[in-house]
């Protein structure tokens, strides 16, 4: 996929941004969201939308990063509505698909349903100190 840093230079600022995530991660209060990468994408047209796997392969090193830094206790599913729309495949589509794709990176880590409710809920509940019933 376009987005993979292939040049020395790409390649450089990619390993910087995963130390300072390596760094920010050991901090007690940061926490990693998982929303936007559309708007990182090239455009998708709203004909032919792109797959969740062709999602989740464009953006595989920086959700690994964000996942083998933070770990699922600190990261959390955003679904950035509306600015999942620019660059997604249109309003009528965008949140469903990154929903999906998130889905899609989370099944490729083979997390237990504990982890998993750490990202789709808990990390949340727990950064933005909510009270959930129950």
């Amino acid at each position: 996929m376009k987005n993979l840093p292939k040049s020395p230079h790409q390649k450089e600022q990619f390993a910087r941004w995963r130390d300072c995530m390596m760094q920010f991660s050991g901090l007690d209060g940061v926490y990693m969201k998982l929303s936007g990468g559309f708007s990182e994408l090239p455009q998708q047209e709203d004909a032919e939308p792109w797959t969740s796997e062709q999602i989740v392969n464009s953006m595989q090193p920086w959700m690994q990063c964000a996942y083998d830094s933070f770990g699922s206790a600190k990261i959390m599913f955003g679904s950035d509505w509306p600015v999942c729309t620019v660059s997604g495949p249109g309003a009528e589509l965008s949140w469903a698909s990154w929903h999906s794709a998130v889905a899609m990176f989370i099944e490729r880590q083979n997390m237990n349903q504990t982890s998993k409710d750490d990202i789709w809920f808990k990390a949340a509940t727990k950064a933005y100190r909510l009270n959930v019933p129950g």
